[in-house]
């Protein structure tokens, strides 16, 4: 069951019963690999979807915990790739420059209402549609419809 809510998000943490089976008892029975997996996943689940921060790496994308301190104060170090990400505006860190001014983020949001893009309405991370419904799962966690941006979260 541990390995099949770390492969499945919306199933994490592992239930039976729909009551949460203690973190304790599911990493007992998990190899050393998933047990680490597990408990990172669980330590990111903590971290409310608003303040968390992923590597804005293309290639990369992991969760950065709040404790991986960067090089310079403001910012953090992704473990998986090595990258530098400024906490302000969860770029890369840019060194002692400001973070990118406003233009910067109209011609993204721009680009994406162009194309239809749609944010998550918790975590405003920019999600395209490629195939299959409208039932959109975030990184982050959060739930919502990609054509209304319906909020599921309300609904439960």
């Amino acid at each position: 069951m541990g390995q099949v809510s770390l492969d499945t998000p919306e199933l994490f943490p592992t239930k039976c019963c729909q009551e949460e089976i203690p973190m304790e008892e599911v990493v007992a029975v998990l190899g050393t690999r998933n047990r680490k997996r597990y408990i990172s996943q669980a330590e990111e689940q903590a971290v409310p979807p608003e303040e968390r921060m992923y590597c804005p790496r293309a290639t990369c994308g992991q969760w950065i915990h709040p404790d991986s301190k960067g090089p310079r104060p403001g910012t953090r170090l992704c473990t998986h790739c090595r990258a530098k990400v400024c906490c302000a505006c969860r770029d890369l860190a840019h060194g002692p420059w400001p973070c990118a001014d406003d233009e910067s983020l109209k011609t993204v949001l721009a680009l994406a209402k162009d194309n239809k893009w749609q944010r998550c309405t918790k975590c405003h991370f920019i999600v395209e549609k490629v195939d299959g419904c409208n039932h959109i799962s975030c990184r982050c966690g959060h739930h919502f419809w990609y054509v209304s941006r319906f909020d599921q979260s309300i609904r439960n």
